[in-house]
């Protein structure tokens, strides 16, 4: 098929059909051109597809992860409020004068142990350490895949600095005043024992603080931008 067209282009200079043969060359040329940039045309539209594929894929694993997350979160949130109930009722109880007030206490009590945020931050953490939040075409949501770590972190930050408190400053009293043998053996006058030490004013100050940690808490819970992003997200990738 090459070697006739080249026979006839021959022909045409042969002939003295310059015109011709250059009319001739000048469409073989816009012919080759068309083919390339329908090649080029193609070859975009195939990596468009496998591009949106490919973020149809990542948004699935991102909402499946901020799902777990936000059920996490709504759960830890409730806990954090039951503990704030109940240290309200601790304060209201201040100072621990009587035996049936310390019948009511509990210096270990199960209900302060707070559980930590854990969010599942494979997918995110994947799709920025490969670029791969170059295919999400949403502005808005790579954002907020982008700052959802500063957002956490100022959120555990919160949760940190109340455990921090209770392991150096409560925790740390209890074991330096008072007879904690006496508490964990449950023996009959612990109250007795150790009355001095949760009727005095350092204790008291203690829980107060205590108490002002977990009331910073549940209200950066609430307020902080941690669930709205998280909000965000779920809406976006849905």
């Amino acid at each position: 098929m090459l070697r006739l067209i080249n026979r006839f282009k021959r022909n045409l200079l042969k002939e003295g059909k310059f015109k011709s043969f250059l009319l001739y060359t000048v469409g073989e040329v816009f012919l080759v051109v068309i083919g390339i940039l329908i090649a080029l045309k193609i070859d975009a539209w195939n990596k468009e597809e496998d591009a949106r594929a490919k973020e149809a894929f990542l948004l699935q694993e991102l909402h499946q992860d901020f799902i777990k997350n936000k059920i996490q979160f709504d759960t830890i949130q409730t806990r954090w409020e039951e503990i704030l109930g109940y240290s309200n009722q601790v304060l209201a109880m201040l100072p621990i004068d009587s035996k049936e007030k310390w019948q009511k206490f509990n210096i270990w009590e199960p209900r302060m142990n707070v559980p930590t945020f854990n969010p599942y931050n494979g997918s995110i953490e994947s799709i920025i350490r490969s670029s791969s939040i170059e295919v999400i075409k949403n502005d808005t949501l790579r954002r907020l895949l982008v700052s959802w770590n500063d957002v956490l972190d100022d959120y555990i930050e919160e949760e940190q600095a109340y455990k921090l408190f209770v392991g150096q400053k409560y925790e740390l009293f209890v074991m330096e005043n008072a007879n904690v043998r006496s508490v964990i053996m449950n023996h009959p006058d612990n109250f007795e024992i150790n009355k001095k030490v949760f009727q005095s004013k350092v204790f008291e100050n203690i829980m107060i603080m205590r108490h002002r940690y977990i009331q910073i808490t549940v209200d950066a819970m609430k307020n902080e931008e941690i669930g709205n992003h998280m909000n965000e997200i779920l809406r976006l990738t849905k």
